[in-house]
């Protein structure tokens, strides 16, 4: 499992690099955009550190390796790291795509199902005690 994570972290990384590399006109934004082109290299770059870093949390038993097989404590541990490692790059894209006018989803309504994910977690994971080993 650790290989496959890292292989599909280092094609994230590989097919971002090439296409950066072949496609320099794409680099070339108008000021506006220039938040967006920023905010989907942060969400490439924090995808590929999320698939890097996975299988040594499972290793160290920080998380599960099975979301379905956990119980609510656990389930709200792993929302809780994989949501704040990738979300500074999805919300960078849900705010330059509305900043933009590139997106068709409404910004509050993603804010609002983010913000009652973490919400419910943290209260999960703060306030409901572990059941024993």
């Amino acid at each position: 499992m650790r290989i496959i994570c890292w292989l599909i972290s280092l094609l994230i990384l590989i097919g971002w690099y090439i296409a950066n590399a072949r496609n320099p006109e794409n680099m070339i934004f108008p000021h506006q955009f220039f938040f967006f082109k920023n905010a989907i290299n942060i969400l490439f770059l924090n995808s590929a550190i999320l698939m890097f870093i996975t299988p040594i949390l499972i290793e160290k038993r920080i998380i599960g390796a099975n979301y379905h097989e956990e119980d609510k404590f656990g389930k709200a541990k792993m929302f809780l790291v994989f949501y704040t490692i990738a979300s500074p790059g999805l919300f960078l894209v849900f705010i330059a795509s509305w900043l933009t006018g590139v997106g068709k989803i409404p910004f509050s309504l993603i804010m609002l199902l983010f913000c009652y994910g973490y919400l419910k977690n943290i209260y999960v994971f703060l306030f409901k005690k572990r059941p024993p080993a």
